[in-house]
């Protein structure tokens, strides 16, 4: 479902902050971008999809993470299942967390702390799956 007109204004004012970093903004029907330099967040309500995230790409990397999956292994943060409290709860920790976010080295150790949390809960995914 697209980012509806009322959580766009929300989303907006939570994320005033990476304007006033100098950030550019643009949008479109499912997603809210801020550019600057090499790096851009993206907050995205995928079509067809419950849920949303916050993505922050290193343009020159061509690498892509996950805000979401960062601060689930960084500060055991658990999003919510509401899109907008989620990235509510995202950009918060993005805001709180900038200088290390907006560190390349930083999210590629993230990844990897990602793929061993993944590993260490194998089967609560595997599970997960099979009641779909």
């Amino acid at each position: 479902m697209a980012i509806t007109d009322s959580e766009r204004i929300k989303i907006k004012k939570v994320a005033e902050f990476l304007e006033n970093f100098g950030y550019a903004r643009k949008e479109d029907q499912y997603s809210i971008y801020y550019s600057l330099n090499n790096i851009c967040i993206s907050i995205v309500y995928p079509p067809n999809s419950e849920e949303s995230d916050v993505y922050i790409r290193f343009i020159e990397e061509n690498q892509v993470f996950s805000v979401g999956w960062i601060a689930l292994v960084r500060k055991n943060l658990i999003g919510s299942n509401d899109k907008f409290l989620n990235v509510k709860e995202l950009l918060k920790f993005v805001e709180e967390h900038y200088l290390q976010i907006k560190n390349y080295q930083y999210c590629v150790e993230s990844n990897k702390l990602i793929d061993k949390y993944v590993e260490e809960h194998r089967n609560k995914f595997e599970n997960g799956i099979l009641n779909l």
